[in-house]
């Protein structure tokens, strides 16, 4: 399998926008790469992602870096957008606001050079940035410490906060607090990581966030959805972010201990939550795929024709606008 493959499907992506609706050449092109990342990008394949440089990343890396640039010059007119970066990240523009959501600018483990350049940029452009836990794949030491040197603010779990001493932008946050951040209202909820069995084992933030212009949102992280999730009652939620994963044990198909399916489960949490808009998160993430996880692009594309709402899978550098009500 070529490159051009990979480039097809991208120019496919790119000539066919998000728009909440799964059109089928965006879901032909997501099945597509994701058996081309399968097929080509683990160990041994023509494009393993030890290899440095690595001309799967660099396309990557050359999206990421554009969808960077083109946040920073949103007018503050535009309506809330998503602008989807590596793995479960997520800038959420609004107002004139930008705000990073488990930002991480490159995987670390293929011994790729250290992106600063991108660090660079995204703590210059980003307003603050919101930690949901500890997993290398959600919280970036190295952006964190960019946008503290900054003084912008940067929130995470209070377990992680004894490693920023000194730093007095730093918001160590805990469950069932409320936060005004220069007039960006948080809801800070504790939840239960997938496939976990105690909140406790590996402590976990989910956000409910309200932008003073009134566009809200729920990011959840990696939060087992069928269990301790929350809103505020009588608040709209125009965009939530759930992982495509199937939430734990009892859902994973073929597991001894399956008793449900995941649709049950995203389908009950959206009755909870009621959003306008459902983004599907951690997609393909390349540490996984290079283990020998499936891509787990069908996974979203599934839920997406059986849910009956507005819901959308994004690629690295895409974004979608979530029209105001």
């Amino acid at each position: 399998m070529t490159l051009d493959v990979f480039l097809a499907a991208l120019m496919v992506l790119d000539s066919t926008p998000p728009d909440g609706a799964g059109n089928p050449a965006r879901r032909e092109a997501f099945l597509r790469l994701g058996e081309f990342f399968e097929q080509t990008t683990r160990a041994g394949a023509e494009f393993d992602l030890k290899k440095t440089p690595n001309p799967v990343w660099n396309e990557i890396a050359a999206r990421l870096d554009r969808s960077i640039a083109a946040f920073q010059t949103q007018p503050p007119d535009a309506p809330m957008t998503a602008w989807q970066l590596y793995n479960d990240g997520v800038v959420l523009t609004a107002g004139g606001w930008a705000v990073g959501l488990d930002i991480v600018p490159a995987p670390r483990e293929f011994g790729w050079p250290e992106p600063a350049a991108q660090i660079e940029a995204l703590a210059d452009g980003l307003d603050m940035l919101l930690v949901t836990h500890r997993h290398h794949d959600h919280y970036d030491k190295g952006l964190v410490r960019a946008l503290l040197k900054r003084g912008k603010p940067v929130v995470l779990p209070e377990s992680l906060a004894d490693q920023w001493p000194g730093f007095a932008s730093l918001v160590p946050a805990r469950n069932g607090q409320t936060l005004d951040l220069q007039g960006l209202g948080l809801t800070v909820r504790q939840g239960l990581h997938v496939w976990r069995d105690t909140m406790d084992e590996l402590p976990l933030l989910y956000y409910e966030g309200v932008f003073p212009h009134g566009g809200t949102f729920l990011f959840i992280g990696d939060l087992d959805i069928s269990q301790n999730l929350e809103k505020t009652p009588g608040r709209d939620v125009d965009v939530f972010f759930i992982p495509w994963r199937h939430p734990n044990r009892h859902f994973e198909p073929g597991h001894v201990e399956q008793t449900g399916q995941t649709v049950v489960a995203v389908r009950a949490a959206i009755e909870r939550i009621q959003p306008r808009l459902l983004l599907y998160q951690h997609l393909a993430e390349l540490e996984h795929v290079y283990d020998g996880f499936p891509a787990s692009y069908d996974i979203a594309l599934d839920l997406q024709a059986k849910i009956g709402r507005p819901s959308e899978l994004l690629f690295w550098g895409e974004h979608i606008q979530i029209s105001p009500r």
